[in-house]
């Protein structure tokens, strides 16, 4: 019995590589006068991959951090619609389904509802 325990645990030794550091999420405001669009890029963000049978449901957030990202809003005016596009580092588009949540809430301003 004390031969496997020690067996086991020479196993869990096993020196394994470190994982590769992920670049801290950044966000970027830039305006667009001439379409009265303001883009905000925000990332990039690991997704850890989903278990095969994992339903939707199912999904935990497993220790994972909400990332918030503060910025200040660059005009004075009304924000009348948005459109979200989620893309990889080449900008190529991904599937929408990649995006779970997406909240944005103006610290300045009290809110009965977020």
């Amino acid at each position: 019995m004390l031969l496997i325990a020690s067996l086991l645990a020479a196993g869990l030794a096993v020196p394994r590589p470190a994982p590769t550091p992920q670049p801290e999420p950044t966000v970027k405001v830039r305006v667009d006068s001439a379409r009265h669009e303001i883009i905000i890029t925000a990332g990039p963000y690991h997704l850890p991959q989903m278990a095969p049978n994992m339903s939707h449901m199912d999904m935990e957030m497993g220790g994972n951090e909400t990332a918030v990202q503060k910025f200040e809003w660059p005009v004075q005016g009304w924000l009348r619609g948005f459109r979200v596009s989620v893309t990889d580092e080449a900008g190529k588009p991904l599937p929408r389904e990649f995006l779970h949540h997406l909240i944005v809430i103006n610290f300045d301003r009290r809110q009965l509802l977020y």
